[in-house]
């Protein structure tokens, strides 16, 4: 992996290996340790390249498998907790449904196959 300037500064605004991301709305409340999308977007993309299988053996509702999947990585999630299980199942379901349905996320899906 050829990590760049360019990728890093995406995330910050000096290369001082500092990163400092809040939280949109919507990044909390699913989970009580859930991960804001924008954090787990620069980890995935700064320590993997696409097609990469980001593991997460304790995915919680799925923050990280959200952004794997959004980054073009595959993905594996381990949950214990059914209801965090069940949370994390319909954020990837969800965010698959919405690439298929949108004209860009068919022709990506398309190419992928």
């Amino acid at each position: 992996m050829h990590l760049t300037k360019k990728v890093f500064l995406k995330y910050t605004h000096t290369p001082d290996n500092y990163i400092s991301i809040g939280a949109n709305k919507g990044d909390t409340g699913l989970h009580p340790t859930q991960k804001p999308l924008k954090l787990m977007n620069a980890l995935i993309e700064l320590t993997t390249n696409e097609g990469h299988i980001v593991l997460d053996p304790f995915c919680g509702s799925g923050s990280t498998l959200v952004s794997a999947y959004n980054l073009g990585r595959k993905f594996i999630g381990i949950e214990l907790e059914v209801p965090y299980f069940a949370t994390a199942k319909e954020r990837i379901s969800n965010v698959i449904d919405s690439y298929e349905h949108s004209l860009f996320g068919m022709a990506e899906n398309q190419e992928n196959k």
